[in-house]
Order: C-alpha cells, then sequence, then structure tokens
C-alpha cells in the first residue's frame, strides 16, 4: 500500500517577503508608490486622527483601528495599478 503524505496549502508571503513597491514619483518631501502590507501601522496611526476622519466621507471608521488598515492596504493592494498609492 502506498503511503500518502498530508498536502499542505502553500503560506502566503510575509511582509519581509513582498518587495517595496518602485516608486512613482520622488521629491524632496515625499515619495509617492503603491501600498505595501508594511505600511499597515503608519496608516493606522494617521487616519486614526479625529481630524482625518471629520474631513473624509462619512462612513469613514472613527477611531481608525489596525484591522481598518489592514483590510484598506489589502484592497488598494489587490488594485493592480488602477489606484491605491502611498506616499511616504
Amino acid at each position: 500500500m502506498a503511503s500518502t503524505s498530508p498536502t499542505t496549502e502553500p503560506s502566503a508571503p510575509t511582509t519581509a517577503e513582498i518587495p517595496i513597491p518602485t516608486p512613482i514619483l520622488v521629491t524632496p518631501r515625499c515619495i509617492l508608490r503603491r501600498y505595501h502590507p508594511s505600511d499597515v501601522p503608519g496608516v493606522a496611526h494617521h487616519a486614526n486622527n479625529p481630524n482625518v476622519a471629520g474631513r473624509l466621507r462619512p462612513h469613514f471608521p472613527s477611531p481608525y483601528t489596525l484591522a481598518d488598515a489592514e483590510a484598506w492596504v489589502k484592497h488598494a493592494c489587490s488594485l493592480e495599478g488602477k489606484c491605491g498609492k502611498a506616499l511616504s
């Protein structure tokens, strides 16, 4: 009888395994590039400002959590060049 080994699904790449996207525009004050999973903490930090929420669409989450940032960055990364740029 042939032995069967359990099959495992490939794991998702870690943040360290995903290269930082090439910048689209570089100025002395900022860099414009596609989002990267490592942007999540910064997005959560800056979007959690009540002044940001107060000036955006009515359904912008406030407080803006790490889960909100993860969902946004995941969505933006899935847009394949249609949108989803980040300033750093």
